[in-house]
């Protein structure tokens, strides 16, 4: 393995070194710090401009990283675990200080990545990202693991669901009785029914107001499993408890 540091307070250019290595990790200053773990035969490493104009930044090769912003900053950390072509790529946040744009298009990257073969690990505090983009989610509360699944079993595991639909001027209280419905919102003339049996939920809405619109249905959120994952053990319920099995 091999480590190098910069002295503190050094600018230095985005173009640098091209190592080798099987695992990268993203720096968390770029330019500053870089780490990586090495073994002879590992693959040919990728060119600085390369690894640049993959992640959208080929234009600022010249500049000093002090002088970028905050969502080019993250860029480059990404393009430094990347430039020594590694089979696992760990990333801490990636997509940390990105706008939007730069968001998705990081993301089109590293799925070319793993659709090449490369295994990607990342961190993030963004669950939309990890259910849009990881295979396999792992869940931490109280420094331990308290969940390891793919975001569609961690969701379908709570065995709730959401009912959404337009019904103008019906009040949450004419639909809270109706089966299975476990709460009710109403926001713009729109409801939103939590419920743990869907089916019969929707069956009786539509009984007892057939007149609503655009109905949707959809699984809970990976930021609803985390939050119930996360309470206390004393407030779960029974299909909470069953994540921690997974």
């Amino acid at each position: 393995s091999s480590c190098g540091a910069r002295p503190p307070g050094t600018p230095s250019p985005v173009g640098g070194s091209e190592p080798s290595s099987k695992v990268a990790l993203s720096p968390e200053e770029p330019g500053s710090v870089s780490c990586c773990a090495s073994s002879p035969g590992s693959s040919r490493p990728l060119g600085v401009s390369e690894v640049l104009g993959m992640v959208g930044i080929g234009e600022l090769e010249p500049r000093l990283v002090d002088r970028l912003s905050g969502g080019e900053a993250q860029r480059v950390r990404v393009a430094a675990a990347l430039i020594g072509n590694p089979e696992l790529l760990v990333l801490d946040e990636p997509t940390a200080a990105m706008d939007v744009e730069a968001r998705r298009a990081l993301w089109a990257v590293l799925r070319g990545e793993v659709g090449d073969g490369r295994t990607v690990v990342f961190s993030t505090h963004y669950l939309d990202e990890a259910d849009a983009f990881a295979d396999r989610v792992v869940m931490i509360g109280r420094g331990r693991v308290i969940a390891d699944a793919s975001p569609t079993r961690l969701k379908d595991a709570l065995g709730n669901r959401t009912i959404r639909c337009r019904a103008p001027g019906v009040e949450p209280t004419t639909v809270s009785a109706l089966p299975a419905v476990d709460g009710v919102a109403c926001r713009a003339g729109h409801l939103e029914l939590r419920s743990h049996d869907s089916d019969t939920t929707l069956r009786a809405l539509l009984a007892a107001l057939p007149e609503v619109t655009d109905i949707e249905v959809s699984s809970l959120s990976l930021e609803d499993a985390y939050l119930a994952l996360t309470r206390p053990y004393s407030d779960r319920g029974d299909a909470d408890a069953r994540l921690l099995e997974l």
